[in-house]
């Protein structure tokens, strides 16, 4: 009896599966080194939120969801704003206590901490921000490719699968 080291699959499959991982430019994600140099930058549209961790020019990790219905009446400013506090939360064990550096594509989040009037929220956020040791940086939307298709990410209803003869 022989072992077979590799399963049968009909070719049609493999190749479109390896050319739309080549198409989409797949980049896997690797691990993090230490509690130095990450990166985050973070989007947000009227669609969803989407933020990319990296470090060493590498990413670490990806993130993205759509917004609650609450959140579609929020001002630009609070959108990208909230887009920081997700990307924050959710990779609070590896941000809480290091040092890094947060991209944003709003000009305005830059002097957060320096505005005098800010609504409930806002305060609540910046608080927030403020238990971090990070730096809030502009990077245009443009330059931002990764992170502005992770913000506008639509939710896509499964099609019927024809099966393969």
């Amino acid at each position: 009896m022989e072992a077979t080291t590799e399963l049968p699959t009909v070719p049609i499959k493999k190749n479109s599966y390896h050319m739309s991982r080549s198409l989409l430019g797949f980049q896997r994600s690797h691990f993090w080194a230490g509690n130095d140099d990450f990166v985050v930058y973070c989007d947000a549209s009227h669609q969803g939120i989407g933020c990319v961790l990296m470090q060493r020019d590498k990413v670490i990790a990806y993130a993205s969801r759509q917004l609650k219905i609450h959140e579609k009446n929020y001002t630009k400013h609070d959108l990208e704003l909230g887009a920081v506090v997700f990307a924050l939360k959710i990779w609070r064990h590896y941000l809480y206590g290091t040092k890094c550096t947060i991209f944003t594509d709003h000009k305005s989040l830059q002097h957060i901490f320096d505005q005098k009037e800010l609504n409930m929220r806002q305060r609540r956020w910046v608080e927030l921000l403020n238990d971090y040791d990070s730096v809030i940086k502009f990077h245009p939307g443009k330059a931002n490719v990764v992170v502005e298709a992770l913000s506008r990410k639509e939710r896509v209803k499964p099609c019927a699968f024809e099966q393969w003869e």
